[in-house]
């Protein structure tokens, strides 16, 4: 918190996984001995009160109203903050303060501007390594418009912020998704490097292609370390790596970095009118009402050792599909009831697949390790997640005997799974 010329100004940090948020600078406006800041994220507006104390203490009341239709509920909450004893900044790391100062100024003054990077996500878990590899193409135009183009999960993605709406767009499928863009949203979290509460330490120089670079490193707690290559010509980052516990390290390595060209006019624009586009989010919340009664998608995966399943091929049985992730703690915590169908009621014509679209070597590697015996489709193009309209995880989609689909649930809902596997003649 500090004085600006228009009064108080509230910088928040949050507490987030693998390392904290930067929700950035607000005005805050002064209320029965207290400040009260707003902070628009678009999907949600978040106001927090902030109350000294007596004993020097500062009290921190937060609440969120949520925009985005989930018709999520914030109770809000309370905490006590003391003042940090500040730590000497050394040489180098003053250095290192002034080399992100220039870099959070470039970035926010950017002129119009096209991009180009790759991101790497390596995970790292015992003897198994899984890699994905992401290339974005990216238009800017001050003060707040973007394009981010960019193929994951097998499906073309575009991301346009108009300065007031932020939509996401798949092309092929003619969906979309939409949100207040909000006063926070950022395309890079660069222009708030100058305010970061982490003790930057300047590296060395080196050169990356051929291009003189400084190289910052930062602690920013949790064991995540993070290292920016910095230009030290046009101060733009090159390459910026994160390591995280565990053993995932993320890298974002520009490969252009254009600035001064304009972008075509419509680059900023999106309507869902012309093409008639639907909303995935909207799809995805109604897929319980809408998929249950209607042929299964006919989909064909293959399983972690290789082997070709295809649902067609699986009429007669009943069939269970539970789609989860390692990173899900829902998932983890609903795994060994999954686990308990697929034993208990095979001999019954129960067929239990889980659906997994990380790495098969992770997924492989987790069941191993928690003694988890049923098979498990890849589906790392996400094929299965499109077609069953998956948006949260687990969820649970049942099939009777004929290929009809008679059971969709978001979230563990093992009694609800237990009377539709009664109702399919399962149990």
């Amino acid at each position: 918190m500090r004085a600006g010329d228009a009064g108080a100004v509230v910088h928040v940090w949050a507490a987030c996984t693998p390392s904290d948020c930067d929700w950035g600078e607000t005005r805050a406006e002064p209320w029965n001995g207290s400040l009260i800041a707003q902070y628009d994220m678009g999907f949600k507006t978040t106001h927090v009160q902030l109350v000294p104390q007596p004993d020097g203490r500062l009290l921190l009341v937060r609440r969120s109203e949520y925009r985005d239709r989930s018709g999520r509920t914030d109770t809000g909450s309370a905490e006590f903050f003391t003042r940090e004893t500040p730590q000497a900044d050394g040489a180098r790391a003053g250095e290192a303060r002034e080399i992100l100062r220039r870099v959070a100024e470039r970035y926010r003054d950017l002129p119009p501007s096209h991009f180009a990077y790759t991101r790497t996500i390596q995970q790292t878990s015992g003897s198994s390594v899984a890699r994905s590899i992401v290339t974005v193409d990216v238009l800017w135009s001050p003060p707040r418009r973007w394009r981010k183009e960019w193929t994951e999960g097998g499906e073309r993605q575009i991301e346009i912020a108009d300065g007031r709406t932020r939509w996401t767009v798949y092309p092929d499928a003619n969906e979309y998704r939409s949100s207040d863009q909000g006063e926070a949203a950022r395309l890079f979290d660069y222009v708030l490097l100058d305010t970061t509460r982490a003790l930057p330490e300047f590296v060395r120089l080196d050169a990356l292609d051929g291009v003189d670079c400084a190289i910052v490193r930062m602690d920013l707690g949790r064991g995540v370390t993070q290292e920016f290559w910095i230009d030290s010509r046009t101060h733009l980052v090159r390459k910026d790596t994160t390591s995280e516990p565990g053993g995932t390290t993320r890298e974002v390595m520009f490969t252009e970095s254009e600035l001064g060209e304009t972008p075509p006019s419509d680059a900023f624009t999106y309507s869902p009118e012309p093409t008639k586009a639907k909303n995935r989010a909207e799809e995805q919340r109604r897929a319980p009402d809408t998929l249950v009664g209607t042929p299964a998608p006919d989909l064909e995966l293959a399983d972690l050792g290789g082997r070709s399943v295809r649902l067609r091929d699986l009429r007669g049985n009943v069939v269970l599909l539970d789609f989860w992730a390692t990173w899900c703690g829902p998932c983890r915590e609903a795994l060994p009831m999954i686990e308990l169908y697929h034993r208990g009621l095979r001999e019954k014509g129960l067929l239990v697949y889980g659906v997994n679209s990380e790495a098969a070597t992770l997924a492989e590697e987790y069941l191993e390790k928690n003694t988890l015996s049923f098979p498990s489709l890849v589906d790392s193009e996400e094929q299965a997640t499109r077609a069953f309209r998956v948006g949260a995880w687990p969820t649970t989609v049942l099939i009777d005997r004929g290929g009809t689909i008679v059971f969709y649930a978001t979230g563990a809902e093992p009694e609800k799974v237990t009377q539709a596997l009664r109702a399919a003649g399962a149990w």
